[in-house]
């Protein structure tokens, strides 16, 4: 049974030396905003034994509280100063045997993640999974739901069972990734529903934080389907070609409704429908979707922006990524680079040595932005914001590193002709994961490689890869790019 008792429980199996259960209970609920419990022994056990529900702060906070923020709290207080560091992993597995238990359905929203997200997490941060877990039990769980034994499973020798597997899962400490002054622009209302994360993730061999990521459309009748993908692309693309500015005159004057049908035109101007380069490419624009919604980076500039009126940049975009590692908070300069190819090895190849190429120079990068920032290409508060985060005399912690956010589409390359749909989307869901397993370290190798040959600091970086699969990657995203040009005529509902 998934609630607070069952949290606290398999905490308590694991704490470091005089650690107190008063101390790991109260931490937990002034982690999502409740108060201060220390003294209360008799609610600290009634809330372990599922014999009373979470206070209602606690419940409120949790509905309200911002993730990042108890993550970062966990991190800071909880595992730091009262759980057993060595311990982390076995706590994890019970979590996941707990969870799996639980009737609650696999699709659904465990905090950030998804169960059946969580349940198939390798690399797994540990503040992150707890939080989830905690902000789920207090916000949508009735602690009493637990009661009459139905957490008296677990107990120390429970989860010590879980030793045997520790090494099935691996503990990473990943920077959280914080809110910020500046906004993203994305319209993100169904994202989630509509680039579906698949089971499975790649680990890069790289001392930087990196993510390598798959995601895929729904499937029907064995391929996948891109009326979705279309209606993304038309209520999004006026925020993909016109600045923040451009957007601000436009709601200003209540004419924010004409963005799609403005933007289309610009684009049209730029080249033709699918032309690398232009601004154009299906690639340039879902790198900015994804950085903007996945990884949590809002724009400086997309490529649209650059061939409008940005000259002098190589890349499909600048983003800016706000950390907070070790208690500090710090800035990445997040360069995107995009191909979308049919085969998976030949894209990453593509896009490595275009990474190398951009790391040769990467000062101009830095140069380009710093020139729009003085020049005053945003409204004065975000000008202010971004000169004290970019400008080297203005910085306070340092400028911020370069890191690279990388969209790759690819063909997935099952014949459905083989198949009944239901056996096509089992072997697709089965290929999916394979393939973000398998590319993690070919990239690495890559990268290692271009490092060697053009003599070149290209792994010092942090690398964010998104992988979407297509039926057939190289017309389809001509087709998609076309369809979106001309207007919205296809299968889309607009």
């Amino acid at each position: 049974m998934v609630c607070f008792g069952s949290l606290l429980k398999t905490l308590m199996t694991s704490t470091q030396s005089g650690v107190q259960q008063q101390d790991v209970c109260s931490e937990l609920i002034m982690a999502v905003g409740g108060d201060n419990i220390i003294g209360e022994h008799t609610k600290i056990t009634r809330l372990r034994d599922s014999e009373a529900n979470v206070p209602d702060d606690a419940i409120n906070g949790a509905k309200n509280v911002v993730f990042e923020d108890v993550v970062g709290r966990l991190n800071g207080d909880l595992l730091s100063k009262f759980i057993s560091e060595d311990r982390i992993p076995v706590i994890v597995l019970a979590l996941k045997d707990i969870l799996s238990r639980d009737s609650v359905g696999i699709s659904t929203h465990i905090g950030k993640y998804k169960k059946s997200e969580l349940l198939s997490m390798v690399d797994v941060d540990a503040a992150e999974f707890l939080a989830c877990f905690l902000i789920y039990t207090c916000a949508e769980v009735a602690n009493r739901n637990g009661k009459d034994g139905k957490t008296d499973f677990i107990t120390k020798d429970y989860v010590d069972a879980f030793e045997s597997q520790r090494n099935s899962i691996h503990i990473v400490t990943a920077p959280v990734i914080r809110t910020q002054q500046l906004q993203s622009t994305l319209n993100r209302d169904d994202f989630d529903q509509i680039f579906i994360e698949s089971e499975g993730a790649g680990q890069l061999n790289n001392p930087n934080y990196s993510q390598v990521r798959l995601f895929y459309l729904d499937i029907e009748n064995s391929e996948f389907s891109y009326d979705c993908l279309d209606d993304f692309l038309i209520d999004n693309i006026g925020y993909y070609v016109l600045s923040r500015t451009e957007m601000q005159n436009l709601r200003d004057r209540h004419k924010e409704h004409s963005a799609c049908l403005r933007a289309i035109r610009a684009m049209n101007q730029h080249g033709t429908p699918g032309e690398k380069g232009t601004g154009n490419d299906l690639g340039e624009v879902m790198v900015y979707a994804f950085l903007e919604d996945v990884l949590g980076a809002p724009k400086i500039f997309t490529k649209a922006e650059i061939v409008a009126g940005t000259p002098g940049s190589r890349t499909d975009g600048v983003h800016l990524l706000k950390l907070n590692d070790g208690g500090s908070d710090k800035y990445q300069l997040v360069l995107a680079a995009s191909d979308i190819t049919g085969n998976i090895k030949n894209a990453v190849d593509s896009v490595i040595q275009r990474l190398d190429d951009i790391v040769g120079v990467s000062g101009n990068e830095r140069k380009m932005v710093d020139r729009a920032v003085l020049s005053s290409s945003f409204d004065a508060d975000t000008t202010t914001y971004l000169k004290n985060i970019l400008i080297s005399s203005r910085a306070s912690s340092g400028r911020p590193d370069i890191s690279f956010g990388i969209f790759i589409g690819y063909s997935l390359g099952i014949d459905p002709s083989q198949y009944d749909n239901d056996t096509y989307r089992t072997k697709a869901m089965e290929k999916m994961k394979q393939d973000v397993e398998d590319i993690a370290p070919y990239i690495s190798t890559q990268l290692a490689n271009a490092a060697i040959v053009s003599n070149s600091n290209i792994a010092n970086h942090s690398f964010y890869f998104y992988f979407m699969p297509f039926d057939d990657a190289d017309n389809d995203k001509d087709e998609i790019m076309q369809n979106l040009l001309s207007g919205g005529v296809g299968n889309g509902t607009i």
